[in-house]
């Protein structure tokens, strides 16, 4: 029998200075953010960038379907004006793997390195939710070869 609680309760341990766990009925969000600085790289500037797992649960069949979503975001002011931009990225099915690196510096601060990898964040979230009793969902043609 699937457990919402003890999934819920599990996919809570996720959430780190970093991380955060958000819950609306029977759809969780796990984001991670892995890049949130200031730059100054010809100008000033800012970038963010998250990864999100979102687990939606079926009661009634005991399953849960996966959304995955890279979203990033910069802003930058310099000589020649104002520029930004901003990119997301979802799958609902299937893996997303998302690598990042990025080095570079703050104005009057040490440098800032950055690398993520979202693939141990999919399988933990997918092992917790498993734990728990709940099979994910399987989309059109696995149902119909199955």
């Amino acid at each position: 029998m699937a457990d919402l609680a003890g999934a819920i309760a599990a996919l809570r341990q996720l959430e780190t200075p970093d991380s955060s766990v958000a819950v609306s009925g029977t759809v969780v969000e796990v984001e991670v953010r892995y890049r949130d600085v200031s730059q100054l790289t010809g100008g000033a500037g800012r970038g963010r960038a998250a990864f999100v797992v979102e687990v939606s649960f079926d009661e009634a069949a005991g399953e849960y379907r996966l959304r995955l979503v890279d979203q990033r975001a910069s802003a930058q002011i310099s000589t020649g004006g104002l520029s930004g931009s901003y990119s997301s990225t979802t799958m609902l099915s299937g893996t997303m793997r998302t690598r990042s690196f990025a080095r570079g510096s703050h104005a009057g601060e040490q440098g800032y390195g950055q690398d993520f990898d979202s693939k141990p964040w999919q399988d933990a979230v997918v092992q917790r939710v498993e734990a728990h009793g709940w099979t994910r969902r399987k989309g059109f043609w696995g149902r119909l070869f199955s």
